[in-house]
C-alpha cells in the first residue's frame, strides 16, 4: 500500500455505502497526519482513511482499545464512534472518530499551572492492567440516537494470575541485597537508554520538519535535544 492522497468524494461514497446517515454531513480537511488522512465531518467526528502498509492494522488497535480507555480516563479521548470495513470502494478498513478540540502541545506554549499533575493524573489513570476483553467499536448504522451504533461487548477485567516474586528468587542475605541493586541499576540504565532513543526519534521528526520533509514537526528538534542531554546525564 502506497502513500496516496484521498479525494473528498471517496469519502462521502464510503459514507452512502457503510454510514448512510452521516453521508450528508460537511466534510472539511484536515492537514497533517502520518498514517491516515483525516477529514472532519459535521460538528463532532473525523473520518480517518489509512494511507501507509502499516496504517490499517494500527486503526485496527485504534477499534479496539480506546473505546475502553475512554472510560477510564480523565480527559477526552477521541475513540472510534464507528468503523468502515473493506470494500470495492476501497480495500481497508476506516475508521469514524470521535473529534477532541485543542490546539497540539508542540504547536503552542504551556501556559496553565496544573498541566503537570493533570498529565500525571492521565498516565496513572493509563497505566493499568489491560481488560481481556475489549469492547468493540459500532461496524454498522443503526436508528439509535447519536454516533456510536450497535450492541457493545462487555469490557472483562483480566485475571492472569502473576507469578510473585518470593525472596528466593533473588537469593537469601546480602546475596540478595547484591541482586537487587545490580538489577536496580540495569532497570534503570535501560530505561534510560529508552529515553534516549525516544529523544533521538523526536530529534529526526523535527529535522525532517526544519527541512520541509513530509511528516517533519520543526518544534520536536529542541524538545529532542533537551530530552536527550537529560538522558545522558542520569549515565
Amino acid at each position: 500500500m502506497d502513500e496516496p492522497g484521498f479525494e473528498q468524494d471517496l469519502v462521502r461514497a464510503l459514507l452512502r455505502e457503510q454510514h448512510p446517515d452521516l453521508a450528508d454531513l460537511e466534510l472539511r480537511d484536515v492537514v497533517g497526519g502520518w498514517d491516515n488522512q483525516q477529514w472532519r465531518l459535521g460538528a463532532e467526528p473525523a473520518v480517518r482513511l489509512p494511507r501507509t502498509e502499516r496504517a490499517p492494522a494500527l486503526l485496527r488497535t485504534e477499534q479496539k482499545w480506546p473505546p475502553v480507555l475512554a472510560e477510564r480516563l480523565p480527559l477526552p479521548t477521541p475513540a472510534p464512534v464507528r468503523v468502515g470495513e473493506p470494500s470495492a470502494l476501497f480495500g481497508h478498513t476506516w475508521t469514524i472518530m470521535r473529534w477532541v478540540e485543542g490546539e497540539p502541545a508542540d504547536r503552542a506554549p504551556i501556559t496553565r499551572a496544573d498541566a503537570a499533575e493533570t498529565l500525571a493524573g492521565f498516565l496513572r489513570a493509563l497505566h493499568r492492567r489491560a481488560p481481556r476483553k475489549p469492547r468493540p467499536a459500532p461496524r454498522a448504522a443503526s436508528r439509535r440516537r447519536g454516533y456510536g451504533t450497535g450492541s457493545p461487548g462487555r469490557g472483562g477485567r483480566g485475571r492472569r494470575r502473576e507469578r510473585r516474586c518470593r525472596p528466593r528468587d533473588l537469593g537469601e542475605g546480602r546475596r540478595g541485597a547484591r541482586v537487587g541493586r545490580g538489577a536496580d541499576l540495569a532497570a534503570r540504565r535501560s530505561a534510560s537508554r529508552e529515553r534516549g532513543r525516544a529523544a533521538l526519534h523526536l530529534i529526526s521528526i523535527g529535522r525532517n520538519g526544519r527541512l520541509g520533509l513530509p511528516g517533519g514537526k520543526p518544534t520536536w528538534e529542541p524538545a529532542g535535544r533537551a530530552a536527550l542531554e537529560r538522558a545522558l546525564a542520569v549515565n
